[in-house]
C-alpha cells in the first residue's frame, strides 16, 4: 500500500480523525481548504473511498477545488499516484475518487451518486436550506460516512449556520476553528494586507479574517474611515497604464462622470450635466488624448452604446474601448453581477490607494449599500433605489471610480493588436 506523509496543521488535526461531521470554522487565509485538500489526499492513498467536492454554485470545474487539489498532489510529489481527469481525480493504486458538483443546478443528481464517503462543502456559508435537506440524508445514511463543512460565517440566520452553528448541531460534530494567525505559511505581504484592513476597516476585518458574522446593522459598502484614510494617503504611481472610466448620464438630473485612475492613485473626475452624446464625446476623446489614456472603460447600457461607437471612431488606435454593463455576469461568484464586483474591487484597492478630496465620491461612497440576493451572491443597491433614500442623488461619481476595476481594464501592457487599425477621426 503506498502511503504519503503530510504535515498536519494541529488546529486541523481533528480531519484525519473519525467525526461524523467535521466543521472548520474560520475566516479568510486560515488555511482550512489546503487542510481539507490534503486530508483528502490522504485518505485517497489509504483507502477506496469516493469524496464528493460540493458548492452551492459552480458554473464549471474552474469554480470548484479540483485546481487546489491538483496543486496539493503535485506539491507532496505524489503525482504518480493519481490519474488527474478532466473533471475527477483517481488515485490509482486504490481506485479512490474525487468527484465535483454544484448543487444550485444538480442537487437532484447528488441524489444518484450512490456511496459516498466523505463530502466536502466549500464555501458552505452559501449553501441553502434545500441543499442541506438533500445533502444530508442523501450521503449520511451511507455506513460511515463523514461530512467535512468549510465556511466563513456570514449571517447568523444562514442555514449552514442555523444547521451547524446552533447550540443544537447534529449528532457527531466537531468543530476545527482557526484564523491566520495560526498559519505559519502566509507570505508577509498578505500580513501586511491584513494588518492594513484591521487598521482601516476594523469591522470588515473582523468578518474577513476573524470569521465573525457580519454585522447586519452595517451594510454599507465603503466605510467612511476607510475613504477617510484613502485621502490622506500620501502614495506614488505605480508603472501600470492609466484607465479611465465613463458613466454616462440617463436622465437630466444625473451627471455623465469621468474617472482617470493610474495605478494606485485616482488622478481625478470630470463631470458633465445637458450635455448630448456628441458633445460628450467629443469632451472625453479630448482629455483621452490629452492624458494618454490607454483603456477606457464605457458604461455601455442606454445612451453609452452610441458614445462607444463613436469613441471608438474618433480615438482609433490610440485607446482601447471597452464596453461596460453592470448587469453583466461577474467574474468572482461571490457577486451576484459585475456592478457588485466592481465596487468591492473599489473596496479592496481602496485599503492602499490615494483617491483626492471630493465630495461626490465620498458622500455616495459611504452612502451606498449591498444585500445578498435569493441566491446568496451580494448585490449592490440599484441606482433608483440609492436616488429614493438619499434624497435624489445619483452615484454616477461613485460607478465612473469602481468601473476602472472592470477585470478586463486592468492589464499590465497594452496589446495593440487588439486596438482598432483605423486611425482617428479629425474633429473641430
Amino acid at each position: 500500500m503506498a502511503t504519503v506523509k503530510i504535515n498536519a496543521l494541529p488546529q486541523f488535526k481533528q480531519l484525519w480523525e473519525n467525526h461524523r461531521y467535521k466543521v472548520l470554522v474560520s475566516g479568510r487565509a486560515s488555511g482550512k481548504s489546503v487542510a481539507a485538500a490534503d486530508a483528502a489526499i490522504t485518505f485517497m492513498v489509504k483507502y477506496p473511498v469516493k469524496i464528493l467536492q460540493v458548492r452551492q454554485f459552480m458554473n464549471s470545474i474552474a469554480d470548484s477545488s479540483y485546481q487546489q487539489v491538483v496543486d496539493r498532489i503535485e506539491d507532496h510529489g505524489i503525482e504518480h499516484l493519481f490519474e488527474i481527469q478532466k473533471n475527477k481525480i483517481i488515485c490509482t493504486t486504490t481506485g479512490a475518487e474525487m468527484i465535483f458538483r454544484g448543487l444550485e443546478r444538480n442537487i437532484t443528481s447528488v441524489k444518484s451518486i450512490a456511496n459516498v464517503d466523505i463530502v466536502i462543502a466549500e464555501e458552505a456559508e452559501t449553501i441553502n436550506a434545500e441543499s442541506w435537506r438533500i445533502l444530508i440524508p442523501t450521503i449520511m445514511r451511507n455506513k460511515g460516512a463523514e461530512m467535512w463543512i468549510l465556511l466563513n460565517p456570514r449571517l447568523p440566520s444562514d442555514a449552514t449556520a442555523v444547521e451547524f452553528l446552533s447550540d443544537h448541531p447534529p449528532k457527531g460534530t466537531v468543530y476545527m476553528r482557526a484564523n491566520y494567525e495560526e498559519n505559519p505559511y502566509l507570505p508577509q505581504s498578505m500580513l501586511d494586507d491584513i494588518a492594513q484592513m484591521k487598521e482601516h476597516d476594523y469591522k470588515r476585518y473582523l468578518h474577513v479574517y476573524r470569521g465573525q458574522f457580519l454585522d447586519v446593522g452595517d451594510m454599507k459598502v465603503f466605510p467612511y474611515e476607510l475613504l477617510k484614510a484613502a485621502i490622506n494617503r500620501t502614495t506614488n504611481h505605480s508603472d501600470e497604464l492609466k484607465i479611465a472610466a465613463l458613466d454616462v448620464a440617463r436622465f437630466g438630473s444625473d451627471s455623465s462622470v469621468l474617472c482617470i485612475r493610474h495605478g494606485n492613485v485616482v488622478q481625478g473626475f470630470n463631470t458633465w450635466k445637458g450635455k448630448n452624446t456628441v458633445e460628450l464625446t467629443r469632451l472625453v476623446a479630448d482629455i483621452a488624448l490629452a492624458e494618454d489614456i490607454k483603456t477606457l472603460v464605457v458604461d455601455a447600457g442606454g445612451l453609452g452604446a452610441g458614445v462607444v461607437d463613436q469613441l471608438e471612431s474618433m480615438l482609433g488606435n490610440t485607446c482601447r474601448i471597452l464596453e461596460f454593463t453592470g448587469a453583466s455576469k461577474a467574474d468572482d461568484s461571490r457577486y451576484y453581477n459585475a456592478r457588485a464586483e466592481t465596487h468591492f474591487k473599489a473596496k479592496e484597492w481602496l485599503d492602499t490607494g490615494c483617491i483626492p478630496v471630493h465630495d461626490d465620491l465620498v458622500a455616495e461612497a459611504s452612502s451606498i449599500e449591498y444585500k445578498f440576493a435569493p441566491n446568496h451572491k451580494i448585490l449592490i443597491e440599484k441606482k433608483e433605489d440609492f436616488k429614493k433614500r438619499t434624497g435624489g442623488t445619483s452615484p454616477d461619481t461613485l460607478d465612473a471610480f469602481s468601473m476602472t476595476f472592470y477585470s478586463q481594464a486592468n492589464i499590465k501592457k497594452l496589446d495593440t493588436k487588439k486596438l482598432f487599425k483605423r486611425g482617428p477621426t479629425q474633429w473641430t
